[in-house]
C-alpha cells in the first residue's frame, strides 16, 4: 500500500495506459514531422532542379524530330483543335500554303488549306 500512496502523491506519475498513448502520440508527431520534411525537400528539388534538368534533356534530345525543320510549303500536316484533348482530335489533314517567320527566321505562322 505504501507504493500506492507514493504513486498518488507523485505529480509526475503517469499510468501505463496514458504512457502508451503518450508514446503513440510522440511517434505520430515524429512521423508527421519527418513526412513534412521529406515532402518539403521533394518540393524544393521539383521546383529548383527538375525544370533545369528537363530543359537540358530537351536541348540534348532535340534534333531532327523538331517540327521547325520539317515545315515547308506543300507539306502535309495534322490539324488539331486546341480546345480538345489530343486523343479526341478528328483526323484533319492540311497542306501548308504559306509560312511566316520572325526576324530570327523561326516560323511562327502557317496558312493551311
Amino acid at each position: 500500500m505504501s507504493s500506492t500512496i507514493r504513486e498518488d502523491q507523485d505529480t509526475d506519475f503517469t499510468p501505463p495506459e496514458q504512457r502508451l498513448a503518450l508514446q503513440t502520440s510522440l511517434q505520430a508527431t515524429t512521423t508527421l514531422e519527418t513526412s513534412c520534411r521529406i515532402t518539403d525537400k521533394f518540393c524544393n528539388v521539383w521546383q529548383n532542379e527538375y525544370p533545369t534538368s528537363l530543359r537540358e534533356k530537351h536541348i540534348l534530345n532535340r534534333g531532327p524530330k523538331g517540327c521547325q525543320q520539317h515545315l515547308r510549303i506543300g507539306a502535309v500536316v495534322l490539324i488539331c483543335e486546341a480546345t480538345l484533348p489530343r486523343h479526341c482530335w478528328k483526323m484533319k489533314m492540311g497542306v501548308i500554303q504559306e509560312l511566316s517567320s520572325n526576324v530570327q527566321g523561326v516560323i511562327r505562322e502557317a496558312v493551311v488549306r
